[in-house]
């Protein structure tokens, strides 16, 4: 059995799927905003959300009752990730500031300006030495986790960033835009691995295979999956609708994304659809397994 925890664009609310079927369905509201995260912990002992508006909750990851409701950031976000299972939450602010908050004492611990416009894009390592930003112009940066300090600066995009993610072993680092383009760069050297694109639509969802070979790609309209050590496409799906969060399960085995209230699920080495079932009403924007 394996559980999809989704985000609600429209009403904040948490619903959690259990089961290949989609049969066991739970629905809890816990904001007052769109939200813009949902996370498992890696033991799934726990969920933490996020809304708009900065505001973080922590749920029991078996009866998803909140266990703790936070204040979070102090202004709106437009963007966020995190570190360590969502014990700490990071912040892109609408100034280009990123704001490392700790869900324990809720209070900020960092902070640093990363960009002079818009922070669109965050994510983080999973070994917490690094966080990601991309930028309304396009710029795409590499910080330290611990300091804030610039690592490097990577090649920009020529429009808005929309979507990074880091491989599962951190060596790597993609980025996607609205000028339709999939960049990968080489964490350690800042060296461009791979330029995949341009696709048909702009870019909203990213996520590499347990692997950190394979690259999956969310657009307005389409599902693709590339190889980044060739570039090689390995797989163009046409959904006719918006793909903004996609998740494989941590095996390996499946592939999971959003399409528009609904969840699909597919196997991950064919894409072969395994299962579809309509979750919501309303589009949702995050997707945990």
């Amino acid at each position: 059995m394996f559980r999809i925890l989704l985000g609600v664009l429209v009403l904040g609310a948490v619903p959690s799927m259990a089961g290949a079927d989609g049969a066991t369905l739970q629905f809890q509201v816990g904001h007052k905003s769109e939200l813009e995260l949902v996370q498992f912990s890696a033991d799934g002992s726990r969920l933490t959300s996020v809304d708009s508006r900065g505001c973080i909750r922590i749920w029991d990851g078996e009866s998803l009752r909140i266990v703790r409701a936070l204040a979070g950031s102090p202004t709106y976000i437009s963007s966020v990730s995190s570190l360590y299972d969502g014990e700490l939450i990071v912040f892109g602010i609408r100034t280009g500031r990123v704001i490392v908050w700790d869900t324990a004492s809720d209070e900020e611990i960092l902070s640093f300006q990363a960009h002079q416009e818009k922070a669109t894009a965050l994510a983080t390592d999973d070994l917490a030495r690094y966080i990601a930003s991309g930028a309304e112009n396009g710029e795409v940066r590499l910080w330290d986790v611990a300091s804030g300090e610039l690592i490097r600066k990577l090649g920009d995009h020529d429009r808005k960033v929309t979507c990074l993610a880091f491989s599962p072993d951190g060596s790597l680092l993609a980025s996607g835009g609205v000028d339709r383009i999939v960049r990968v760069y080489d964490t350690a050297t800042g060296r461009k691995r791979a330029e995949l694109g341009p696709i048909a639509n702009p870019v909203l969802s990213l996520g590499f295979h347990p692997d950190s070979r394979r690259l999956a790609a969310g657009s307005e309209k389409e599902l693709l999956v590339w190889d980044v050590g060739d570039g090689r496409q390995l797989q163009m799906h046409e959904i006719g609708s918006k793909v903004g969060s996609l998740r494989y399960s941590g095996d390996g085995r499946l592939l999971v994304h959003a399409r528009h209230g609904w969840v699909c699920v597919r196997d991950a080495d064919d894409g072969t659809m395994l299962h579809t079932f309509k979750a919501t009403s309303w589009e949702f924007n995050s997707v945990d397994s």
